[in-house]
C-alpha cells in the first residue's frame, strides 16, 4: 500500500518520535509536567496513526479515543492494556494542564515514558503486520 494514507501514518509515527524523544530531555532536565504532555501527544499521535490506515480520524481528543477503541481494542487488533496506557497518559495531562498544585514523581513520568515506547512498537508492529506498512527505515 503506497498512497497518502501511508504518507499520513509515517509522518504521525515520526511526530511520536520526536514527541518520545522532547519527554526524554524533559525527564533528564526535571520537567517532568512537560514529560507527561509530550507522552500524552505520543500515544495520540499512535492511535491517530493506527485510525489513518483507516482513513479515519476526529477532531477531539474524545473522538480519537472513541475511534480507537471501536475499531481496534473492541476489534481485538489493540489489546485492552494499550487502551490503559492511553487513558493513564491522557489523565497525566490532564491533571499537569488544570491542577496548579499537581506534582508527578520522576520514577512515575519515567515508567509512563517505558509504557509509551511499548504503545509505540505494538502501533508499528500492527501496521506493519496487518497492513503491510513499515516505517521508513524498515524496509
Amino acid at each position: 500500500m503506497i498512497d497518502n494514507r501511508t504518507e499520513l501514518v509515517k509522518h504521525r509515527l515520526h511526530k511520536a518520535e520526536s514527541r518520545m524523544a522532547v519527554a526524554e530531555i524533559c525527564i533528564e532536565e526535571n520537567h517532568l509536567l512537560e514529560a507527561g504532555a509530550s507522552i500524552y501527544y505520543a500515544v495520540l499521535d499512535c492511535c491517530r496513526a493506527l485510525l489513518a490506515v483507516l482513513e479515519k480520524d476526529a477532531k477531539t481528543h474524545k473522538g480519537v479515543i472513541h475511534l480507537l477503541n471501536e475499531n481496534f481494542i473492541k476489534t481485538g487488533i489493540l489489546e485492552t492494556e494499550y487502551g490503559k496506557i492511553l487513558s493513564e497518559s491522557l489523565k497525566i495531562r490532564l491533571q499537569s494542564d488544570y491542577d496548579d498544585f499537581y506534582v508527578i514523581e520522576k520514577d512515575s513520568v519515567t515508567a509512563l515514558l517505558a509504557d509509551c515506547h511499548k504503545f509505540y512498537n505494538r502501533t508499528v508492529s500492527i501496521l506493519k503486520e496487518n497492513y503491510n506498512i513499515s516505517r521508513d527505515d524498515d524496509k
